[in-house]
């Protein structure tokens, strides 16, 4: 908190190599408290609390090893550390600055890209995705809200790989939508559309060829025997 408070204060009147050192300390914080709580059996309800309050804001210039840590999968969550985890994934892309937000979602769809999405949590790069896209999805709680002029253009996918990825990222959250809804026997939203909808909808909208694009993936994941 004190570290956060100086760092703070510096910003208001350096520039950010002027601060690096007062940055490190407060992303390497962030991480660490994260770590932590993710290695924990047993977590108390206050140090959750402290988590999803304070892991938002410290870590609003992160890079590659905190988005590691935050998305990745681990055997042993349960289903409310998953749901934890989403949150506060929410949360993260809520009080992160647009630059900061943009640039931990062209890292997500590399790694879709590069085929490692085994690695991480579907639900919670959906999370990021979409939370900036102007329309409300499930479990949408904002910490501290920024940057809400909508864009019309959704740059992160306006190249084709990024789009095929992102796509290819939808449907691999609409089939565990389905599963967990299933498993779960959880009604779903009728006035929130899911994350993996919102995303798809979101490649559709940035122009034909785009269209072109998911209608082209949709026909081949159809079945190729004729329809019972």
């Amino acid at each position: 908190g004190n570290v956060y408070t100086s760092f703070a204060m510096k910003r208001i009147s350096l520039s950010r190599e002027e601060i690096r050192d007062d940055l490190q300390l407060v992303l390497d914080g962030a991480t660490q408290l994260l770590m932590r709580y993710r290695s924990l059996h047993i977590r108390p309800v206050m140090f959750t609390r402290t988590v999803l309050k304070w892991v938002p804001i410290l870590s609003e210039y992160s890079e590659e090893y905190f988005w590691e840590t935050l998305f990745s999968k681990r055997s042993s969550d349960n289903n409310e550390v998953k749901d934890i985890l989403d949150l506060l994934a929410t949360r993260c892309t809520a009080s992160w600055s647009t630059l900061s937000t943009s640039l931990c979602q062209a890292w997500i769809l590399k790694r879709v890209i590069a085929d490692k999405l085994c690695r991480y949590s579907t639900s919670s790069f959906l999370k990021c995705l979409v939370h900036k896209a102007g329309q409300a999805s499930s479990c949408d709680v904002p910490l501290i809200v920024r940057d809400s002029k909508k864009e019309e253009n959704f740059v992160a996918i306006a190249q084709q790989p990024e789009a095929v990825a992102a796509f290819r990222l939808a449907l691999d959250g609409a089939n565990c939508w389905y599963q967990e809804s299933d498993e779960k026997g959880m009604g779903r939203e009728r006035n929130l559309l899911p994350d993996w909808m919102i995303l798809m909808l979101l490649v559709g909208k940035q122009g034909k060829k785009h269209l072109d694009l998911i209608t082209t993936m949709l026909i081949d994941r159809l079945p190729s025997n004729s329809w019972e």
